[in-house]
Protein backbone atom coordinates (compact mmCIF):
# COMPACT_ATOMS: atom_id res chain seq x y z
CA UNK A 1 0.00 0.00 0.00
CA UNK A 2 2.72 2.61 0.82
CA UNK A 3 4.09 1.73 -2.81
CA UNK A 4 1.25 2.35 -4.01
CA UNK A 5 1.04 5.78 -2.69
CA UNK A 6 4.73 6.52 -3.64
CA UNK A 7 3.25 5.72 -7.19
CA UNK A 8 0.03 8.38 -6.76
CA UNK A 9 2.02 11.03 -5.38
CA UNK A 10 5.11 10.78 -7.64
CA UNK A 11 1.87 11.05 -10.28
CA UNK A 12 0.36 14.02 -8.82
CA UNK A 13 4.05 15.58 -8.57
CA UNK A 14 4.99 14.56 -12.43
CA UNK A 15 1.98 16.36 -13.61
CA UNK A 16 2.22 19.40 -11.28
CA UNK A 17 5.29 20.19 -12.34
CA UNK A 18 4.96 19.21 -15.91
CA UNK A 19 2.24 22.10 -15.63
CA UNK A 20 4.43 24.76 -13.96
CA UNK A 21 7.44 23.60 -16.64
CA UNK A 22 5.73 23.07 -20.85
CA UNK A 23 9.31 22.98 -21.84
CA UNK A 24 11.65 22.12 -19.78
CA UNK A 25 15.21 21.90 -20.58
CA UNK A 26 17.27 18.60 -20.19
CA UNK A 27 18.92 19.61 -17.49
CA UNK A 28 16.02 21.52 -14.85
CA UNK A 29 14.32 18.25 -16.22
CA UNK A 30 17.17 16.02 -14.54
CA UNK A 31 16.97 18.74 -11.34
CA UNK A 32 13.35 17.83 -10.96
CA UNK A 33 13.21 14.21 -11.02
CA UNK A 34 15.50 14.28 -8.38
CA UNK A 35 13.87 16.42 -6.19
CA UNK A 36 10.62 14.25 -6.87
CA UNK A 37 12.33 10.89 -5.79
CA UNK A 38 14.44 12.67 -2.84
CA UNK A 39 10.83 13.93 -1.36
CA UNK A 40 8.87 10.65 -2.25
CA UNK A 41 12.11 8.66 0.02
CA UNK A 42 11.49 11.45 2.65
CA UNK A 43 7.39 10.78 2.39
CA UNK A 44 7.58 7.03 2.32
CA UNK A 45 9.49 7.26 5.55
CA UNK A 46 7.32 8.75 8.01
CA UNK A 47 4.94 6.69 9.76
CA UNK A 48 1.35 6.78 10.53
CA UNK A 49 -0.76 7.78 13.56
CA UNK A 50 -3.78 5.48 12.89
CA UNK A 51 -6.41 7.13 15.21
CA UNK A 52 -9.61 4.80 15.07
CA UNK A 53 -9.08 1.11 14.27
CA UNK A 54 -10.73 -2.15 15.85
CA UNK A 55 -7.40 -4.35 15.59
CA UNK A 56 -7.62 -7.88 16.51
CA UNK A 57 -5.53 -9.89 19.00
CA UNK A 58 -4.06 -12.51 18.31
CA UNK A 59 -6.25 -14.79 20.05
CA UNK A 60 -8.46 -17.16 17.93
CA UNK A 61 -10.96 -16.42 19.87
CA UNK A 62 -11.01 -12.69 20.44
CA UNK A 63 -13.45 -11.52 22.89
CA UNK A 64 -12.51 -7.77 23.18
CA UNK A 65 -12.74 -6.24 20.02
CA UNK A 66 -15.92 -4.56 19.90
CA UNK A 67 -18.71 -3.34 22.12
CA UNK A 68 -21.35 -3.80 19.44
CA UNK A 69 -20.22 -6.33 17.00
CA UNK A 70 -22.35 -5.37 13.35
CA UNK A 71 -23.20 -8.80 12.71
CA UNK A 72 -26.23 -9.31 13.96
CA UNK A 73 -27.15 -6.31 12.04
CA UNK A 74 -27.26 -8.40 8.49
CA UNK A 75 -25.58 -7.43 5.33
CA UNK A 76 -23.76 -4.30 5.55
CA UNK A 77 -23.42 -2.42 2.50
CA UNK A 78 -19.38 -1.44 1.96
CA UNK A 79 -17.99 1.31 0.51
CA UNK A 80 -16.23 0.22 -2.93
CA UNK A 81 -12.94 0.54 -1.91
CA UNK A 82 -13.33 -1.97 0.58
CA UNK A 83 -15.44 -4.53 -0.40
CA UNK A 84 -14.01 -7.93 -0.73
CA UNK A 85 -14.02 -8.09 -4.43
CA UNK A 86 -11.87 -4.48 -4.50
CA UNK A 87 -8.55 -4.34 -6.04
CA UNK A 88 -6.86 -3.15 -3.29
CA UNK A 89 -7.07 -6.30 -0.85
CA UNK A 90 -5.16 -7.85 -3.61
CA UNK A 91 -2.81 -5.25 -3.79
CA UNK A 92 -2.54 -4.92 0.31
CA UNK A 93 -1.74 -8.70 0.33
CA UNK A 94 1.08 -8.32 -2.30
CA UNK A 95 3.04 -5.29 -0.10
CA UNK A 96 2.38 -7.08 3.19
CA UNK A 97 2.31 -10.70 2.76
CA UNK A 98 4.37 -11.36 -0.58
CA UNK A 99 1.65 -12.72 -2.02
CA UNK A 100 2.18 -14.20 -5.37
CA UNK A 101 -1.03 -15.16 -7.12
CA UNK A 102 -2.60 -12.93 -10.17
CA UNK A 103 -5.55 -12.51 -9.04
CA UNK A 104 -8.23 -12.82 -6.14
CA UNK A 105 -10.55 -16.15 -6.43
CA UNK A 106 -11.97 -18.66 -4.02
CA UNK A 107 -8.94 -21.11 -4.03
CA UNK A 108 -6.37 -18.05 -3.83
CA UNK A 109 -8.25 -16.05 -1.03
CA UNK A 110 -8.01 -19.92 0.77
CA UNK A 111 -4.28 -19.64 0.26
CA UNK A 112 -3.87 -16.26 1.25
CA UNK A 113 -5.84 -16.82 4.65
CA UNK A 114 -2.88 -19.74 5.30
CA UNK A 115 -0.13 -17.34 4.37
CA UNK A 116 -1.79 -15.25 6.88
CA UNK A 117 -2.12 -18.07 9.58
CA UNK A 118 1.65 -19.00 8.88
CA UNK A 119 2.26 -15.71 9.63
CA UNK A 120 0.81 -15.56 12.32
CA UNK A 121 1.96 -18.34 14.07
CA UNK A 122 5.72 -17.41 12.97
CA UNK A 123 5.64 -13.99 14.33
CA UNK A 124 3.71 -15.30 17.95
CA UNK A 125 2.90 -12.27 20.13
CA UNK A 126 5.01 -9.96 17.51
CA UNK A 127 2.50 -10.34 14.58
CA UNK A 128 0.54 -7.14 15.42
CA UNK A 129 3.37 -4.97 15.89
CA UNK A 130 5.11 -6.58 12.08
CA UNK A 131 2.25 -5.55 10.41
CA UNK A 132 1.68 -2.26 11.20
CA UNK A 133 5.56 -2.08 10.61
CA UNK A 134 4.81 -3.32 7.27
CA UNK A 135 1.39 -1.35 6.60
CA UNK A 136 3.81 2.10 7.59
CA UNK A 137 2.05 2.84 11.11
CA UNK A 138 3.65 3.76 14.27
CA UNK A 139 0.93 3.92 16.36
CA UNK A 140 -2.59 2.50 16.25
CA UNK A 141 -5.63 3.27 18.36
CA UNK A 142 -7.61 0.18 19.54
CA UNK A 143 -11.02 0.54 20.35
CA UNK A 144 -11.48 -2.62 22.14
CA UNK A 145 -13.35 -3.97 25.47
CA UNK A 146 -10.10 -4.51 26.24
CA UNK A 147 -6.68 -4.94 24.76
CA UNK A 148 -5.76 -8.57 24.00
CA UNK A 149 -2.16 -10.66 23.55
CA UNK A 150 -0.01 -8.91 20.81
CA UNK A 151 -1.76 -5.43 21.42
CA UNK A 152 0.62 -4.07 24.09
CA UNK A 153 2.16 -0.41 24.30
CA UNK A 154 3.63 1.37 22.52
CA UNK A 155 2.19 0.83 19.70
CA UNK A 156 -1.06 -0.25 20.44
CA UNK A 157 -2.73 2.38 22.74
CA UNK A 158 -6.38 1.17 24.07
CA UNK A 159 -9.24 3.22 23.28
CA UNK A 160 -12.52 2.10 25.68
CA UNK A 161 -16.20 1.87 25.10
CA UNK A 162 -18.39 4.07 27.67
CA UNK A 163 -22.25 3.80 26.15
CA UNK A 164 -22.81 1.32 28.24
CA UNK A 165 -22.80 3.21 31.66
CA UNK A 166 -25.53 5.53 29.92
CA UNK A 167 -27.97 3.07 30.14
CA UNK A 168 -27.93 1.60 33.75
CA UNK A 169 -31.76 1.05 33.74
CA UNK A 170 -34.43 -0.88 31.73
CA UNK A 171 -33.72 -0.70 28.09
CA UNK A 172 -36.93 -2.24 26.83
CA UNK A 173 -38.23 0.58 25.50
CA UNK A 174 -35.47 1.37 23.72
CA UNK A 175 -34.32 -1.38 22.44
CA UNK A 176 -37.97 -1.31 21.07
CA UNK A 177 -37.64 1.41 18.96
CA UNK A 178 -35.97 -0.44 15.95
CA UNK A 179 -35.30 -3.85 15.05
CA UNK A 180 -31.13 -3.00 15.15
CA UNK A 181 -31.39 -1.68 18.55
CA UNK A 182 -33.09 -4.66 19.43
CA UNK A 183 -30.01 -6.59 18.85
CA UNK A 184 -27.82 -4.33 20.09
CA UNK A 185 -28.99 -3.45 23.38
CA UNK A 186 -28.63 -6.52 24.70
CA UNK A 187 -24.61 -6.44 23.65
CA UNK A 188 -24.65 -3.21 25.30
CA UNK A 189 -26.18 -4.55 28.76
CA UNK A 190 -24.11 -7.27 28.53
CA UNK A 191 -20.47 -5.13 28.70
CA UNK A 192 -22.13 -3.03 31.72
CA UNK A 193 -22.25 -6.30 33.55
CA UNK A 194 -18.91 -6.83 32.58
CA UNK A 195 -17.91 -3.37 34.04
CA UNK A 196 -19.95 -4.44 37.44
CA UNK A 197 -18.31 -7.56 37.99
CA UNK A 198 -14.71 -6.22 37.46
CA UNK A 199 -15.93 -3.76 40.65
CA UNK A 200 -17.66 -6.68 42.38
CA UNK A 201 -20.80 -5.28 42.29
CA UNK A 202 -24.13 -7.40 41.97
CA UNK A 203 -26.74 -4.71 42.77
CA UNK A 204 -26.58 -1.01 41.47
CA UNK A 205 -26.11 1.70 43.83
CA UNK A 206 -29.91 3.45 44.85
CA UNK A 207 -28.87 6.76 44.20
CA UNK A 208 -27.38 8.66 41.18
CA UNK A 209 -24.77 9.92 43.02
CA UNK A 210 -23.91 6.82 44.24
CA UNK A 211 -23.83 5.39 40.62
CA UNK A 212 -21.16 7.69 39.56
CA UNK A 213 -18.69 7.41 42.04
CA UNK A 214 -19.37 3.73 42.74
CA UNK A 215 -19.17 2.35 39.17
CA UNK A 216 -18.86 5.28 36.73
CA UNK A 217 -15.44 6.87 37.78
CA UNK A 218 -13.79 3.52 39.27
CA UNK A 219 -14.44 2.25 36.08
CA UNK A 220 -12.77 4.98 33.93
CA UNK A 221 -9.78 5.33 36.73
CA UNK A 222 -8.98 1.57 36.62
CA UNK A 223 -9.06 1.67 32.63
CA UNK A 224 -6.84 4.79 33.06
CA UNK A 225 -4.92 3.12 35.11
CA UNK A 226 -4.17 -0.13 32.53
CA UNK A 227 -3.31 2.01 29.32
CA UNK A 228 -6.22 3.73 28.34
CA UNK A 229 -5.95 7.18 26.12
CA UNK A 230 -9.46 7.77 24.81
CA UNK A 231 -13.56 6.65 25.47
CA UNK A 232 -15.41 5.98 23.06
CA UNK A 233 -19.29 6.23 22.76
CA UNK A 234 -21.29 4.72 19.41
CA UNK A 235 -24.03 6.44 20.81
CA UNK A 236 -25.70 6.65 17.68
CA UNK A 237 -26.09 3.16 17.10
CA UNK A 238 -28.49 3.58 20.24
CA UNK A 239 -29.77 6.87 19.98
CA UNK A 240 -29.54 10.56 18.70
CA UNK A 241 -26.44 12.81 18.85
CA UNK A 242 -28.40 15.74 20.29
CA UNK A 243 -27.16 15.41 23.97
CA UNK A 244 -28.20 18.61 26.40
CA UNK A 245 -27.80 19.56 29.07
CA UNK A 246 -29.68 18.11 31.71
CA UNK A 247 -29.95 19.16 35.53
CA UNK A 248 -29.15 16.63 38.52
CA UNK A 249 -32.34 17.02 40.70
CA UNK A 250 -33.98 15.63 37.53
CA UNK A 251 -31.50 13.23 36.54
CA UNK A 252 -31.68 12.02 39.83
CA UNK A 253 -35.19 11.57 40.12
CA UNK A 254 -35.26 8.99 37.00
CA UNK A 255 -32.54 7.07 38.40
CA UNK A 256 -34.16 6.78 41.60
CA UNK A 257 -37.53 6.15 40.65
CA UNK A 258 -36.85 2.94 37.67
CA UNK A 259 -33.28 1.66 39.68
CA UNK A 260 -34.89 -1.31 40.92
CA UNK A 261 -37.33 -1.55 38.26
CA UNK A 262 -40.28 -0.23 35.94
CA UNK A 263 -38.81 1.12 32.54
CA UNK A 264 -39.16 4.90 32.05
CA UNK A 265 -40.23 6.85 29.10
CA UNK A 266 -37.99 7.48 26.31
CA UNK A 267 -38.32 11.47 27.27
CA UNK A 268 -37.04 10.60 31.10
CA UNK A 269 -34.63 7.96 30.24
CA UNK A 270 -33.16 10.89 28.06
CA UNK A 271 -32.55 13.13 30.97
CA UNK A 272 -30.67 10.82 32.65
CA UNK A 273 -28.44 9.61 29.55
CA UNK A 274 -27.71 13.17 28.57
CA UNK A 275 -26.83 13.81 32.54
CA UNK A 276 -24.32 10.60 32.70
CA UNK A 277 -22.79 11.35 28.85
CA UNK A 278 -21.38 14.65 30.26
CA UNK A 279 -20.41 13.29 33.47
CA UNK A 280 -18.21 10.82 31.40
CA UNK A 281 -16.56 13.41 29.31
CA UNK A 282 -15.73 15.75 32.41
CA UNK A 283 -14.28 12.49 34.60
CA UNK A 284 -12.17 11.41 30.99
CA UNK A 285 -10.97 14.84 31.02
CA UNK A 286 -9.98 15.08 34.75
CA UNK A 287 -8.15 11.72 33.74
CA UNK A 288 -6.34 13.16 30.58
CA UNK A 289 -8.16 10.54 28.45
CA UNK A 290 -9.71 12.07 25.21
CA UNK A 291 -13.00 11.84 24.37
CA UNK A 292 -14.09 9.90 20.59
CA UNK A 293 -17.78 9.82 19.49
CA UNK A 294 -18.96 7.78 16.55
CA UNK A 295 -20.64 10.70 14.53
CA UNK A 296 -20.38 9.48 10.58
CA UNK A 297 -22.30 7.37 8.67
CA UNK A 298 -22.35 3.91 10.18
CA UNK A 299 -23.60 0.26 9.51
CA UNK A 300 -26.93 -1.01 9.49
CA UNK A 301 -30.41 1.05 8.77
CA UNK A 302 -31.24 3.46 12.30
CA UNK A 303 -27.75 5.14 12.73
CA UNK A 304 -28.39 8.36 13.86
CA UNK A 305 -25.99 11.27 13.46
CA UNK A 306 -28.71 13.67 12.34
CA UNK A 307 -29.25 16.63 15.03
CA UNK A 308 -26.29 16.25 16.08
CA UNK A 309 -24.10 19.56 18.27
CA UNK A 310 -22.11 20.85 20.58
CA UNK A 311 -23.09 21.70 24.02
CA UNK A 312 -20.56 23.55 26.34
CA UNK A 313 -20.22 21.32 29.33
Amino acid sequence: MKQISSIIFLAALTITFSSCNPSPDKENNSESSGTEKDLSDFIAKIKAVDNHAHPNSIDPNDKGEDALPLDPLGSIQLPIRVRPESPVWFEAAKSVYGFSRDSLNEKSRMDLADTVRRMIKQKGLEFPNWALDQAGIEVMLGNRVFMGPGLNPPRFRWVSYVDAFMYPLSNQAEAAVTPDREKLFPLEEQLFKKYLNDLHISKLPAGLDEYLVQVVTPTLESQKRAGCLAVKFEAAYLRSLDFQKSSLPDAKQVYAHFVHGGVPSREKYKLLQDFIFFYIAHEAGRLGMAVHIHSFAGAGDYFVAAGAYFVEA
